[in-house]
């Protein structure tokens, strides 16, 4: 493919929304641009940022980007649908723009979604953390990537203990995004899972077990924004959650356990001890939470 028909219509549209993130945005636009597969087109979606973000975009000499800034800050959800509404490639890939690509990325999960029945392909990834002792309890709560069938995945996003990291790893047909509407605008976290759920009630996604792709920790929400939205994602998929609360999963108990997670880094154990009753005290990963935070605590 020339370089006319390849920025004309490209295979794929890669989507990086932005906000206040020039020097980690330059780490994964050159990611992008270093894939071993080049029919792609690159959207960069700046939600008004007030850094030097629009000089550095603009300041690659490559056809193949498209440069979109937001009028006023958005948010996430919005930023990666306008990337959807401007997207010509039949495939869409997703990268947040503090996280990275290793240079097969793009074609390992083309020859698996061109090859087999499926709407969307995600892969392992790379976790660099800012904390030995985060590492240890994400590996317990996040550290087994989810390789089976659709319900499984629709439970673990439902159940916030899921793998997909839709934001960086998922690669998904165009039509399945405007199918969908896209990310939920209405959710200010959290909007990755809903979209991942949305997605799976179409069709199947295929799971590639290699690192493809490299999450950086660069911080996390304030454990009352947290909980707020986990309120907004119970009220936006309360009928899906009660289905599968009746049908013999453990929704609401995963989730209260997630929940309590939040309250014990305010200190407010009286409400994380009530959620953590809910979701039976002597289970495991709950001792694992009281233990986290303790040795959390006791060490700031």
């Amino acid at each position: 493919m020339n370089t006319v028909d390849m920025v004309d219509n490209p295979l794929v549209s890669v989507i990086i929304p932005t906000y206040n993130r020039r020097e980690e945005l330059e780490r994964a636009i050159d990611s992008v641009l270093h894939q071993s597969f080049a029919e792609f087109e690159l959207i960069v979606v700046d939600d008004n940022s007030m850094d030097d973000t629009t000089n550095l975009v603009k300041g690659y000499e490559d056809n193949r980007i498209r440069y979109f800034r937001h009028k006023q800050n958005e948010g996430v959800s919005q930023a990666r649908n306008t990337g959807i509404q401007h997207a010509k490639g039949e495939y869409i890939a997703f990268l947040d723009s503090d996280d990275e690509w290793v240079p097969e990325k793009l074609e390992t999960q083309l020859k698996v979604i061109e090859s087999m029945e499926c709407l969307g392909v995600y892969t392992n990834a790379s976790v660099k953390r800012s904390s030995y002792l985060r590492s240890i309890y994400d590996f317990f709560f996040h550290g087994k990537p989810l390789t089976g069938c659709r319900e499984e995945l629709i439970v673990a996003q439902l159940s916030f203990n899921g793998f997909v990291h839709a934001g960086s790893t998922l690669l998904v047909e165009r039509e399945l995004c405007e199918m969908v509407g896209g990310f939920p605008e209405e959710l200010h976290r959290y909007e990755d899972l809903s979209f991942v759920i949305n997605c799976l009630k179409h069709g199947d996604f295929k799971y590639i077990d290699k690192e493809l792709t490299i999450l950086h920790d660069t911080g996390t929400a304030h454990p009352k924004d947290k909980l707020s939205a986990i309120e907004e994602f119970r009220v936006g998929n309360h009928e899906l959650i009660e289905d599968y609360d009746r049908r013999g999963y453990p929704i609401t108990e995963m989730q209260d356990i997630f929940i309590a997670q939040q309250h014990l880094a305010l200190n407010e154990y009286g409400s994380a001890f009530e959620h953590l009753h809910f979701a039976y005290l002597l289970d495991i990963r709950t001792l694992i939470v009281i233990l986290y935070y303790t040795i959390r605590r006791k060490s700031s």
